[in-house]
């Protein structure tokens, strides 16, 4: 990796700071909706978080490791990610002993949209230097990608997906930039896109290998490669779960097992009323029935219908918003998990993208570094809509695996001729349309109270 990767050149300006500009607004709106809620709350932060924080499926761990630092992330998940953030607290400290008030709405703002920066520079270098389209075509296609619906949200929660997005694209952009010169990933540039990457999101790590993959072909399993690529950096991944397992998760779990000997009948008997009360709470109603309760398995679905999923909520949430229950979470508010439209062009802006992605898939079908891509994006589909992994909220994963539309449709435009006229109209048309629609309904939901969920916890 050169300097110039830091560097933002004369072409990106002007988009890189319409882009900043827009989300830094959006981040504002955030800011002026929750402060007052959760600044003065007189039981903290983290009570205030559980009270009025219910932002779709989004977590709002990040404000609380800003604050007080400690494993809320789930250890297997998100490994490496309390530490990624760690510097981020100690500012925020600073900042609270200066100001005597904590800052970390507006730090982790200030985080979102420069991720958010660095995301779209990297997703514009990707369309310029891999697949090779004008500088026009390029900035078209990165504003599609940010006026999706749960692109925007990436941006603008305090969750890990503006990080996520950010390291795969980078991934990406290395790794697609290699390609086109036929240079090969080395070990050490796979071993720590690997661990950052698989630090932040567990499963985005097989996307670095998978990527390294295509781009290395049979040499990726060269032994000395595969020790010093992918299996020593698995295992510091794998050691550092385990220790963390050890260190902060199995210590609760020994005390609630100690307390729960100790007072078994009353745990019992609160067990017993807390079934009745909550019996018909949304994270009951609207939970799938999984594989199984032990490890992994109890996060699976199989009892949600997949074509509806992919219809209302894969397509069509995570790129538009519904006009009706905006941003309600799934399992905090009585939400339906299979929400429609209320009209048909939201149908049919579907129905636009989905063929302008295919197309750009047969465009591109002698690109590796496409089907790489589509292949990350099979991991996702594996995850979510076969196993089921948080499909009944699966537009909140839509930062994991969207940037392969826009990486696609950019095949369309490689070449000269009308075809290529006519799709730069539709895509232009398709941009302003979701940037325009998405951007009205989220500022319109700014500006309304804050919901409090039925069931306080």
């Amino acid at each position: 990796m050169s300097l110039s990767l830091f560097h933002i050149r004369r072409e990106e300006r002007v988009p890189a700071v319409i882009a900043t500009l827009w989300l830094a607004v959006m981040n504002s709106l955030m800011i002026s909706k929750f402060w007052t809620a959760l600044t003065t709350h007189p039981e903290g932060l983290q009570h205030a978080l559980r009270t009025y924080y219910h932002v779709s499926g989004f977590d709002s761990y990040t404000y609380l490791l800003l604050t007080d630092w400690d494993m809320y992330y789930d250890v297997v998940r998100h490994p490496l990610l309390p530490y990624l953030l760690y510097p981020a607290y100690l500012i925020n400290q600073l900042l609270t002993a200066i100001t005597g008030q904590n800052m970390a709405l507006p730090l982790v703002a200030v985080g979102l949209t420069f991720c958010g920066l660095c995301s779209f520079i990297l997703l514009f270098r990707i369309m310029r230097e891999v697949i090779g389209i004008r500088r026009g075509d390029a900035a078209l296609l990165s504003a599609l990608f940010f006026a999706m619906a749960y692109i925007l949200m990436a941006f603008v929660v305090p969750d890990h997906f503006a990080l996520s997005l950010t390291l795969l694209l980078l991934t990406f952009y290395i790794t697609g930039r290699q390609m086109r010169a036929g240079r090969l990933p080395g070990a050490w540039q796979t071993a720590v896109l690997f661990i950052v990457t698989a630090g932040t999101t567990l499963t985005n790590g097989a996307k670095v290998f998978l990527a390294t993959l295509f781009a290395r072909k049979a040499k990726f399993f060269r032994w000395r490669f595969l020790l010093a690529g992918v299996v020593i950096p698995a295992a510091l991944v794998t050691g550092c779960c385990w220790l963390e397992y050890r260190a902060y998760v199995l210590p609760k779990e020994q005390a609630e097992q100690q307390q729960w000997k100790k007072h078994r009948k009353e745990m019992m008997a609160q067990a017993r009323k807390n079934h009745q009360k909550y019996k018909n709470a949304p994270w009951v109603i609207h939970k799938g029935k999984a594989l199984g309760q032990d490890n992994l398995l109890k996060w699976t679905d199989i009892s949600t219908p997949r074509w509806a999923s992919v219809v209302e909520n894969l397509w069509g949430e995570s790129f538009q918003f519904h006009q009706t229950h905006m941003l309600e979470d799934v399992l905090v508010f009585y939400r339906p998990v299979l929400l429609r439209y209320s009209h048909w062009w939201n149908y049919a802006a579907e129905a636009l993208l989905a063929l302008l992605f295919l197309a750009g898939i047969w465009a591109g079908r002698r690109s590796r570094f496409l089907w790489a891509l589509v292949g990350c994006t099979a991991i996702d589909m594996v995850m979510h809509i076969g196993l089921g992994f948080a499909i009944n909220e699966v537009y909140i994963m839509t930062a994991h695996w969207a940037y392969v539309i826009p990486i696609a449709m950019a095949f369309l435009l490689v070449r000269d001729g009308r075809g290529r006229r006519v799709c730069r109209v539709l895509i232009g048309l398709l941009a302003v349309y979701l940037a325009v629609y998405n951007t009205w309904l989220f500022i319109d939901w700014t500006q309304q109270p804050i919901m409090l969920p039925p069931f306080l916890f």
